[in-house]
């Protein structure tokens, strides 16, 4: 189906009428742009973002204006005449239905990981002259492509250290990849945990696409909530490598259970973390137990390899 996009710019003391314009004629869906909202937004104290992506700083200086996509037919057209003769300041634009849940696949290409490793996208072919481990991914919706630099620091890091017969955890584990990758290179086990459904069922398929399963544990918890949870993952350890590809704060909040889940002498391979915040970081890891620190940086980005006190 194809579809006509159609911004109209207005100032933002306009923009609740021309809605009510737009829901008169039967179109309910819209988008608003207003750089007073993403200043506002910027000056707002009360969140703690670690950064702000540059790409988003375009907001600052946009024009104000709302957008709606209309079907390029009969209705779509003669909607489209009715905003033209109310509105003079518009922009369209053909747009082709597309899969959009799908188009993102063309830029996700087979990554070389160090000398041993590869992950490759199910729906790609590899060249393997190099008798690599291979890991056959399909992310879905969840994070861990091993594109990001966080992925990729963690990644490098379990390609340099992972030995066989290691017990792994995967802390928010996303696709699985981190997890996964352990297994392919030689670990013994692995478990799992995401509080997102939608991300350990995506492990769990994963885990099967390497023939890997039968050496996975993956479950949906949130162990900062659930004791039992909690629990039961210590239970399941000790572990001689875990991975934490999350974000600082998280991190912090999660060290008490980290330092408990690391074995004397283990690894925790923390991810997701700005260069800003690196010392932040490595000092909390350093009240747990972790008192010789590797940092690894790519891109701005930094992950911290920590070995466990013996």
């Amino acid at each position: 189906m194809e579809w006509i996009k159609v911004k109209i710019f207005t100032d933002k003391d306009n923009q609740e009428e021309l809605q009510w314009f737009l829901i008169n004629m039967g179109i309910n869906g819209c988008t608003v742009e207003d750089s007073a909202d993403f200043n506002d937004f910027l000056k707002d104290k009360s969140f703690n973002w670690d950064y702000i992506d540059n790409s988003l700083m375009k907001w600052k200086d946009i024009r104000s204006s709302i957008t709606v996509y209309l079907a390029d037919n009969e209705q779509g057209n003669m909607q489209l005449d009715c905003i033209k003769n109310a509105y003079t300041d518009i922009e369209t634009e053909k747009i082709s239905d597309q899969d959009w849940a799908n188009n993102w696949k063309q830029y996700f290409k087979p990554i070389e990981i160090g000398k041993r490793l590869v992950i490759r996208p199910s729906w790609e072919q590899y060249d393997n002259t190099d008798n690599r481990r291979v890991v056959t991914l399909d992310p879905g919706n969840s994070f861990g492509s091993g594109t990001h630099e966080t992925t990729k620091l963690c990644l490098m890091q379990s390609e340099a250290l992972v030995k066989e017969g290691f017990a792994v955890l995967d802390a928010g584990c996303g696709s699985g990849i981190l997890g996964i990758s352990a297994l392919v290179l030689g670990a013994k086990s692995c478990v799992f945990f995401d509080i997102d459904q939608a991300s350990a069922d995506t492990t769990m398929a994963n885990a099967i696409a390497n023939d890997v399963q039968d050496k996975s544990l993956v479950y949906c918890t949130d162990i900062l909530e659930d004791m039992e949870s909690y629990s039961l993952l210590l239970a399941k350890g000790p572990y001689d490598m875990v991975f934490a590809n999350i974000v600082p704060d998280v991190i912090a909040a999660m060290l008490p259970f980290l330092s408990k889940a690391v074995k004397s002498d283990g690894y925790l391979i923390c991810s997701g973390i700005i260069k800003e915040r690196e010392k932040e970081t490595a000092d909390n890891m350093r009240k747990y137990g972790f008192s010789s620190i590797e940092c690894n940086e790519l891109n701005g980005w930094v992950a911290l390899t920590g070995r466990k006190d013996a």
